[in-house]
């Protein structure tokens, strides 16, 4: 968050978007989440959540899923 707040650029993945929502994850990555989700506080979490999918920067273009469907997390599905 503090790297955020001076500049820094984040884009929202499935590990993220995963703490605010109901998402189908493997076995070991859904316990990954669970533990995270009991130790952020509502803000952390407020902050994950509000993070975009997409950033554009000049001529570059960040997603963490795929650039013609930001929202689908299909390969890290499991």
């Amino acid at each position: 968050m503090g790297l955020v707040d001076s500049g820094a650029m984040a884009v929202r993945g499935n590990h993220d978007n995963a703490i605010s929502n109901t998402e189908s994850m493997n076995a070991q990555a859904q316990a990954a989440i669970e533990w995270t989700r009991g130790r952020l506080s509502a803000v952390q979490r407020g902050f994950l959540a509000d993070l975009p999918l997409t950033l554009h920067e000049e001529d570059r273009f960040y997603v963490h899923s795929e650039a013609s469907y930001p929202a689908k997390w299909a390969l890290c599905r499991g």
